[in-house]
């Protein structure tokens, strides 16, 4: 890629060979990208690859400001995610808000000049994965929706959550001894990323009226929980259940809504809390692990299955096994 000089300028007094590895390295996942440094001083970036068998994650951290141009791999799109809780730089010339994610087209060039202290997430997801997602939920597909790239809004908790999971895979994939637990995690992040990405690029659907869209919407729930109960300790989101069950996620979503007056995400988490309960007072004083019996149900932030747990219970799971 070799943009016009109008549309990189090269500070001065920046030696921007500093730049060059972190292009090589980016080449290596597909990206055509070329990287300015903009402030001066010694440069230090890092930069970590997580990776499922559908989606790519890239930690980037620098201590610099850069000027960022670059196009997905072909038949790829980008996400990008930035981590900083203050400056998250600029996409396109837009500041991106703390509800917003940069989405990036295939084949479109973008520019993106980063914050000091940057640290960032950048996801590259399969289009027929998510063209695979928007024919359930939108019956439409990529080049459709995202004709060029854009910043999308969506809600604050959604991308808070997301926020949360990509910072606790990046630890569990730091340690060869949560392995099974990173896998879990990142494909929860897969779902997440892509079910996000598909509400903010359609408009929200008319929900489905009269009593026979009703006996469909129970019947729906009847197959999900019966799935949900069958895949506890695995990767479970509103896409992955609501293809299972042949039914779209917004369709999945207000039947659990209409009949149980709670979302499917609840619905999950409230299941897999009281699995691990019904474990502890089968062990109630024995060795077992509240850790190993967390696991086993898809918990695998433990810190916040420990909060979740004590909001449902009154009571911390060590509590409940007697320990």
């Amino acid at each position: 890629m070799n943009p016009a000089s109008d549309d990189i300028v090269t500070p001065p007094d920046v030696t921007v060979n500093e730049c060059v590895e972190l292009g090589i390295l980016a080449q290596g996942n597909g990206w055509d990208t070329d990287y300015r440094q903009v402030t001066s001083g010694k440069f230090e970036s890092r930069l970590k690859l997580y990776a499922s068998s559908k989606i790519r994650l890239t930690e980037h951290r620098c201590n610099q400001k850069m000027l960022v141009a670059g196009t997905p791999p072909p038949g790829h799109v980008g996400v990008v995610l930035p981590l900083n809780q203050q400056d998250k730089g600029l996409f396109q010339g837009r500041a991106p808000a703390p509800n917003e994610l940069c989405l990036i087209s295939q084949q479109s060039e973008v520019y993106f000049q980063t914050p000091d202290g940057l640290r960032m997430v950048i996801a590259t997801i399969p289009v027929s994965r998510l063209n695979q997602c928007l024919a359930i939920t939108a019956d439409r597909d990529v080049d459709q929706c995202l004709e060029k790239s854009r910043i999308i809004t969506l809600n604050k908790s959604l991308i808070t959550d997301l926020e949360a999971s990509i910072s606790c895979a990046i630890r569990l994939g730091q340690s060869e001894h949560h392995r099974d637990s990173f896998d879990v995690c990142l494909q929860e992040i897969e779902d997440h990323i892509i079910s996000s990405l598909c509400r903010g690029m359609t408009p929200p659907v008319a929900l489905e009226r009269g009593a026979r869209g009703r006996a469909n919407r129970l019947r729906y729930l009847s197959r999900a929980q019966s799935f949900i109960a069958e895949n506890l300790g695995a990767a479970l989101s509103l896409e992955s259940i609501a293809l299972a069950v042949e039914t779209s996620p917004r369709t999945l979503e207000v039947a659990f809504r209409e009949v149980l007056n709670i979302t499917v995400v609840q619905y999950i988490k409230c299941y897999r809390l009281n699995a691990v309960k019904n474990q502890l007072l089968k062990h109630k004083g024995s060795q077992v692990r509240v850790k190993s019996v967390a696991l086993d149900y898809g918990f695998w932030h433990l810190g916040r299955f420990a909060q979740d747990y004590h909001s449902l219970f009154n009571e911390y799971p060590s509590q409940t096994l007697g320990t």
